[in-house]
């Protein structure tokens, strides 16, 4: 029980790459002032623990609503998670579409909501789909199909909460971090997590592979 909850914790830690999303998060907050900065950190990290709690108490339900097994859901989910891990390693942990939405852009336009469109940014794109996207939402819906009962959610809910605000505090003082590690450092951070994550990836995508095709086992 112990080492499961080691592989989802750093299974977790590898895909909301607190680090690697740090340089997104600079480039993205820029052209702010520091205070600005630091309250979309927080409301970033906020936004990322609702997602996330949302996902492993609700997420079991939808799914059932819609008929989907676990096996299909683990196999869909190890892919995502393995092709961000691909991503990873080729040094291109998100694409570039991801920081271009149509209604920023309108919504830029009217002078009259500067600050309301800086906040924006805290939820879309930065908690999601940056780092609470899909393969985050798969790997937190898994954890409570593979361990349902209300104890292993609440311990799993804390583990949440507690990355959320590792995550608050490393965007906090994303200015600083980024001048520690310099560009290569954050690189070479970057692709060891994304190692890791491959492996996990693929334990996750065998394993459900096998639910879903006994005959392979």
């Amino acid at each position: 029980m112990q080492s499961t909850y080691i592989t989802f914790i750093v299974g977790m830690i590898a895909i909301l790459n607190p680090i690697g999303n740090t340089a997104i998060y600079i480039g993205m907050t820029s052209g702010m002032k520091r205070k600005t900065q630091n309250k979309c950190a927080i409301h970033c990290a906020f936004a990322v623990t609702t997602i996330l709690l949302f996902s492993l108490w609700f997420g079991q339900p939808l799914l059932s609503l819609f008929g989907i097994t676990v096996g299909a859901f683990g196999s869909a989910g190890g892919l995502i998670v393995l092709l961000i891990a691909i991503n990873m390693l080729r040094g291109q942990p998100h694409r570039p579409g991801y920081h271009t939405h149509v209604e920023e852009k309108t919504s830029l336009k009217s002078p009259a909501k500067p600050m309301s469109i800086k906040h924006q940014i805290a939820v879309v794109p930065l908690a999601i789909p940056i780092i609470a996207g899909p393969g985050a939402i798969s790997k937190v819906i898994y954890q409570s199909y593979a361990f349902p009962s209300l104890q292993d959610k609440a311990m799993d809910s804390l583990f949440l909460i507690i990355l959320s605000c590792i995550i608050g505090v490393i965007l906090y003082f994303a200015p600083l971090i980024g001048k520690a590690l310099g560009e290569y450092g954050m690189k070479v951070v970057t692709r060891v997590m994304g190692l890791i994550l491959a492996a996990i990836a693929m334990q996750m995508l065998c394993s459900n592979l096998i639910k879903l095709l006994p005959g392979l086992a």
